[in-house]
């Protein structure tokens, strides 16, 4: 077995057959040439553990092969080869880069002790250089093992997952990255967040395998790479990584999955660096575990024993987060205010022992009405509020109506001989159109509901009455010299066209409303296309606001896809026109009555109480939440 190969350049045949054979018989494997360039070119050929050559070489100056040498390759050891008259000639070669030097006439046995001299130290470095890189690499896990018990210290999950992305990008130099959890039920992956260049919404391959291998390896804890084209690749199954997906696995468990996409640099991504995120992403999966934990027991310590929803302590924890949530991912955040109407007075006609029932029979309500997701708390007695996380103005108007609903429709017990019915005023606050922070969006939700104890609504009665009875009610007023004094411009006397003419304008709006979205019924006794007037119907397939046309069913079709057609069979809807509209900052009551051939009796108000007072009955009289969907 060879010990190494050595390059012999000289020009002298006794001295080339000397070297050869004093080398050889130690086990080298010499390669001979006779001038510079011959040399160079079985240079560049394989690689040497030493070059030997002579300092003269055949009309050339061996100092020029030892130049080209260094220059190809700085660390490679070169033993010159001189006289006794070129001593100088050494030392310049020394200053060049030379190993070391011999003189003629050569010694074999000082020969083969500079050779082996040279690779001994060449073995020492060698091992130097190992235990250096081991101990670079060491250090390097060391770091990022410590920066994955950064992870573990942290308790808040929105904390953890910020941070756990950030780190994976920094670590890796990946443009994004983002989490992605996985559901209990089937399995499939939901977007969670996301940081740098990642795009959710061009990303949607992340929830998807191209083979059931690869998922099944996903779930076992093991990473899936993705090559340039898009192909995925089992782990350590690919050359150059594009990028890649690795699990939140812990206890045998995956409660979802990373994405790294490709690096800034447009570099591939090494065996290396995928072990790197794998180390960080397993101290956030247990980091996250532990969060889930922490919050469960915190909010079994926080929570009002004898009402069983949470203590006002934890609301406002919970609220300063949902918020924060909120202001990072741009999601969608309501708040709404549940005031017992004189409750306090109430209170004081009754014993503590029941005013406790009684507000733990109100709190199963709120409870029933509400979603899992939802925070309730008493902020004080009488007095709740409900975080809805990712819910707009109109779902939480939407909750202000369930709520409504909830109290109106059920008798509370006082003792075994009494019971009564409770009336409420609510009011909502959304994120950030009310407010930033959680202490602004709770007062504009009580400044809401404060209106709505004082608005018209109440004072009217409108709550007791059913829908037709309060649309008589309202249009009858203004015939009454007593009628509030907020009325007085709300009577009009119309004609058909004129009403046709504000049906259209108050459709071209619901065009301008965008993404908010909302309610629009259109009353229009019959729904039929031929009879609907309306040149901009496509004006409305680009909004939120959903609009229905109320009617009887007549003799023609309805071919206008954008509004949604409702057929009633009823006396009333056949004789009166109305519309009504509710969405953020904007509300329309007009409710019409015939007056005479082509003459109409109108009531028109923008007051959000008695719009939303009219939708929420339209809704119950015709069961249109079954009928719509």
């Amino acid at each position: 077995m060879s010990k190494g190969n050595i390059l012999v350049v000289e020009k002298d045949p006794f001295y080339s057959s000397l070297y050869q054979k004093t080398l050889s018989r130690e086990g080298y494997r010499v390669f001979l040439a006779e001038g510079v360039r011959e040399g160079l070119g079985l240079f560049a050929e394989r690689s040497y553990d030493v070059v030997i050559s002579d300092m003269v070489l055949r009309g050339e100056d061996g100092l020029s092969l030892l130049q080209g040498i260094r220059e190809a390759s700085p660390s490679q050891d070169v033993i010159m080869i001189t006289s006794m008259q070129s001593i100088k000639k050494a030392v310049e070669a020394l200053k060049l880069g030379a190993s070391d030097y011999l003189t003629k006439p050569v010694d074999a046995d000082e020969l083969l002790l500079v050779v082996k001299n040279l690779l001994h130290r060449q073995n020492i470095s060698a091992e130097h250089s190992r235990l250096v890189g081991e101990n670079v690499l060491f250090f390097e896990q060391f770091r990022v093992q410590k920066r994955g018990l950064e992870i573990l210290a942290m308790l808040d999950t929105d904390r953890i997952i910020d941070h756990l992305l950030d780190i994976v990008i920094e670590e890796t130099r990946a443009s994004g990255a983002a989490l992605w959890f996985s559901n209990e039920v089937d399995g499939n992956f939901s977007f969670g967040a996301g940081r740098g260049t990642y795009d959710p919404a061009r990303e949607e391959a992340d929830r998807s395998f191209q083979k059931i291998s690869l998922r099944e390896q996903l779930f076992r804890g093991r990473a899936v790479l993705r090559d340039a084209e898009g192909g995925q690749h089992p782990e350590t199954d690919l050359q150059k990584i594009h990028s890649f997906r690795l699990p939140l696995f812990h206890n045998d468990q995956v409660t979802g999955l990373i994405a790294v996409s490709p690096r800034h640099d447009h570099k591939p991504y090494t065996d290396y660096d995928v072990n790197v995120a794998r180390v960080l992403i397993e101290s956030g999966a247990i980091s996250l575990r532990n969060a889930r934990f922490f919050a469960l027991e915190s909010s079994r310590e926080l929570r009002d024993p004898s009402m069983e929803i949470y203590s006002p302590a934890y609301f406002h924890q919970a609220g300063m987060k949902e918020v924060n949530i909120a202001r990072r991912y741009g999601r969608e955040l309501s708040f709404v205010c549940v005031e017992i109407d004189g409750f306090m007075e109430l209170k004081k006609k009754i014993k503590e022992t029941q005013a406790r029932r009684l507000l733990k029979e109100v709190a199963d309500k709120l409870l029933e009405v509400s979603r899992e997701t939802d925070v309730l708390s008493m902020l004080d007695e009488g007095s709740f509020a409900i975080i809805i996380p990712e819910t707009d103005f109109y779902g939480a108007l939407m909750l202000i109506k369930r709520v409504k609903v909830a109290l109106r429709n059920t008798l509370f017990a006082i003792d075994l001989k009494r019971e009564l019915r409770l009336s409420a005023s609510l009011g909502s606050a959304t994120y950030p159109n009310d407010g930033e922070q959680l202490v602004t969006l709770l007062r504009s939700a009580r400044d809401r509901l404060r209106r709505d104890r004082s608005s018209l609504a109440r004072k009217l009665k409108l709550e007791s009455r059913s829908f037709w009875k309060a649309y008589a009610h309202l249009i009858g007023l203004g015939s009454r010299p007593d009628r509030d004094a907020a009325l007085t411009n709300c009577y009009l006397t119309l004609n058909d066209e004129d009403l046709d003419r504000i049906r259209n304008l108050f459709l071209d709006e619901a065009g301008r409303l965008g993404n908010r979205r909302g309610l629009l019924y259109v009353g229009n006794q019959s729904v039929d296309s031929s009879l609907f007037d309306y040149s901009n119907f496509s004006r409305l397939a680009n909004t939120k606001l959903s609009v229905f046309a109320l009617g009887a069913r007549s003799e023609g079709s309805w071919s206008h896809p954008e509004i949604m057609p409702v057929y009633l069979d009823d006396r009333n809807i056949r004789t009166h026109r109305f519309l009504l509209c509710i969405a953020e900052s904007f509300y329309y009551t007009f409710l019409c009555r015939p007056e005479a051939e082509g003459s109409w009796r109108v009531f028109h108000s923008a007051d959000p109480h008695i719009t939303h007072e009219m939708i929420g009955k339209l809704q119950e009289r015709y069961l249109l939440q079954q009928r719509i969907g």
